[in-house]
């Protein structure tokens, strides 16, 4: 089994506006980035960190250690996984949601 090391650049906003023809619906389809999972190790044995968006800051947990860390530190970590909540656009009453 392989671990690809290799980084690879992810935005904190998602739009799949060039999808929407493979979907059925006619609305926006954006989405924010809301968490990102590291892991260090093997394919068999390892560590996970976690950062995580909480309101407008962003929170890196490392087992008990938890700290503020700012969106390009995030972004330059090489993610395992990503999390992205849907952006809900009310139109009819101009709120900006997430479902």
């Amino acid at each position: 089994m392989y671990l690809n090391r290799n980084f690879v650049e992810f935005p904190t906003e998602l739009d799949l506006k060039d999808c929407k023809n493979i979907c059925q619906f006619d609305f926006d389809l954006k989405y924010e980035l809301r968490s990102v999972i590291e892991h260090f190790g093997t394919p068999h044995f390892g560590h996970y960190i976690a950062s995580k968006k909480v309101g407008d800051e962003w929170i890196h947990c490392n087992d008990k250690k938890i700290s503020k860390v700012n969106v390009e530190t995030v972004l330059r970590s090489n993610a395992y996984m990503l999390f992205y909540d849907k952006i809900w656009y009310f139109y009819n009453c101009g709120v900006l949601g997430f479902w």
